[in-house]
């Protein structure tokens, strides 16, 4: 098998902020949400990205209910932004919050 090469792509995440999502007490679906937000932002040089829960579910081979939970909880927990939190049965332009002192679940962890 071939080794994977940087020069067919990447996602450039700053150390910082990979340290910090590291430490949250998150399931394996909050952290496949948090990586296909990534993929689709960092990874194709954009800062926010129209992510649907079942695009989201399909790439990281999730069930569609537990992605929408995931999703409630990484915005309520300010993990991750809605850039367009009124339009409804569309896909939500997302974002990851890169001001990880503003996470609620990440209080008793910050340095």
């Amino acid at each position: 098998m071939k080794k994977p090469e940087y020069r067919k792509g990447y996602t450039n995440i700053s150390n910082d902020l990979m340290d910090n999502i590291c430490k949250l007490p998150l399931n394996g679906t909050d952290i496949k949400v948090i990586l296909c937000i990534f993929r689709y932002t960092a990874g194709v040089g954009r800062k926010s990205c129209k992510l649907s829960g079942s695009s989201i579910a399909k790439w990281g081979n999730c069930d569609l209910r537990a992605v929408k939970r995931a999703l409630k909880k990484l915005q309520e927990n300010k993990i991750i932004i809605r850039v367009n939190p009124n339009i409804k049965g569309k896909a939500a332009e997302i974002m990851i919050n890169k001001d990880y002192k503003q996470w609620s679940i990440n209080k008793d962890i910050q340095e």
